[in-house]
């Protein structure tokens, strides 16, 4: 349980992909447990257990795909070492 109150909806990737008109492309993000830290009453950086909702979307309005996963483990501070972005790479097109 997270000590503070927490935003709804946090923005942790946003990788830009230019596209043709009708072109796809399949783009493979890893996302580290970091980026889900946030301040406690401590003032220190922490990473919580629990369920984290993933949602993708063409903005925070428009949401197309959800997914859910665990982070397991005790409660952990992070600090200035800590993952600040996520790990992008553009698949080549099939």
């Amino acid at each position: 349980m997270a000590e503070v109150v927490r935003p709804q909806q946090q923005l942790i990737a946003a990788p830009r992909v230019d596209l043709a008109a009708g072109q796809t492309r399949t783009v493979h993000i890893d996302l580290h447990a970091d980026l889900t830290s946030y301040s406690g009453r401590s003032g220190r950086r922490q990473v919580d257990p629990g369920e984290v909702e993933l949602r993708i979307g063409a903005s925070s309005a428009d949401i197309r795909g959800t997914l859910s996963c665990t982070l397991s483990g005790p409660r952990r501070e992070v600090g200035f070492d800590r993952v600040l972005h996520p790990e992008v790479t553009l698949l080549p097109p099939s």
